[in-house]
């Protein structure tokens, strides 16, 4: 049986054939109304470097949408991996674990709670996917002699997908693919931990071994350099906000000028570096939602206070420029014409 991507479904084709949606549901959804069995692949596209959570998330209730007749027509949903910028050395680690996320979430007819699918996704990946990481390791130990301190700071970094790399570089099918970013795995189960954690003092340690870190980064790439210094300004950032967070067990109130400067701060830090994510970023953005931002902060409130008196002035220096200025003006124009 013929499958085709979904924009055959425009065409009048004949109806024995497969559509196989891409670009969005309704397309899926409109391919069946006219006939077509389909499958849906949007959502499930590996290559994107989505989390797990975002596939497993993909709503596939189609109980308000077709009749019974109809949902006999969508045939199910497939696993995309395009391969333009993944190699035979790293197809394992973008396909596994995800996958598994993606097969129950087409299998089962319920969904779990995502901290649940995680848990039982890890033991999957620690298991049969990835034991040890020694691939991961191994790869890793290319770059650098210290290994150790190179993979505190690949757990905490992700690489962006396909639109994340597109315009970066100019990729051809002869380019390498041996760089940092090629070795990372496709979502920071690290940063994930430590967002779920609610112990300070692992915390402090955390942030404060993300400092130290640096120190022992041994490796000559420039990304790799750049992503080591901005997890160090990470460790700063949180080792301040738990000291402001540990002043008050009520969550803080702050300036928003302040609040805001921060996410400008963790959106800088973030995106930096080309084709990577620095994942450790979400773990500070966690801690910074547990202040509230104040619109009214001293600098606001001593301009609402001082406005009055601005308004004051400016309607004085208005009636003097009007009465004494002009005339003086003109008294001086009127005697510069008599001579």
């Amino acid at each position: 049986t013929m499958i085709g991507w979904d924009e055959i479904s425009a065409s009048n084709f004949s109806k024995e054939a497969i559509i196989q949606s891409w670009r969005n549901k309704n397309s899926l959804f409109n391919a069946i109304h006219q006939g077509y069995h389909g499958i849906l692949s949007h959502g499930f596209y590996l290559d994107h470097m989505a989390s797990a959570d975002y596939h497993y998330s993909n709503d596939l209730t189609t109980d308000n949408l077709l009749d019974k007749i109809k949902q006999q027509r969508f045939l199910g949903g497939e696993a995309c991996l395009w391969t333009e910028y993944i190699d035979a050395n790293m197809v394992h680690s973008r396909t596994w674990p995800r996958t598994a996320a993606i097969a129950e979430r087409l299998w089962s007819t319920n969904s779990d709670e995502i901290e649940c699918m995680y848990d039982r996704l890890t033991f999957m990946d620690k298991t049969f996917f990835h034991p040890k990481d020694e691939k991961y390791i191994r790869d890793l130990s290319r770059l650098t002699s210290n290994v150790n301190a190179l993979k505190l700071l690949a757990d905490l970094c992700e690489p962006l997908g396909l639109q994340g790399r597109d315009h970066t570089r100019n990729y051809t099918s002869r380019t390498p693919l041996n760089r940092f970013v090629d070795i990372l795995k496709p979502e920071s189960e690290q940063t994930r931990q430590l967002i779920k954690t609610r112990n300070v003092s692992q915390l402090y340690l955390t942030f404060a071994s993300w400092k130290m870190n640096h120190l022992y980064i041994q490796c000559n790439d420039s990304d790799v350099l750049q992503l080591s210094e901005n997890l160090a300004r990470l460790s700063e950032m949180g080792l301040r906000l738990l000291k402001l967070l540990s002043q008050n067990e009520q969550r803080q109130i702050v300036s928003s000028r302040w609040y805001y400067y921060q996410i400008y701060i963790l959106d800088t830090l973030e995106y930096q570096v080309p084709e990577i994510r620095l994942a450790g970023v979400r773990v500070l953005r966690d801690l910074l939602e547990q202040f509230d931002p104040c619109s009214f902060d001293l600098i606001n409130l001593s301009l609402i206070v001082c406005f009055p008196i601005i308004v004051i002035l400016a309607q004085r220096v208005s009636f003097i420029r009007r009465h004494i200025l002009l005339p003086c003006f003109n008294f001086f124009y009127y005697c510069c014409g008599r001579f």
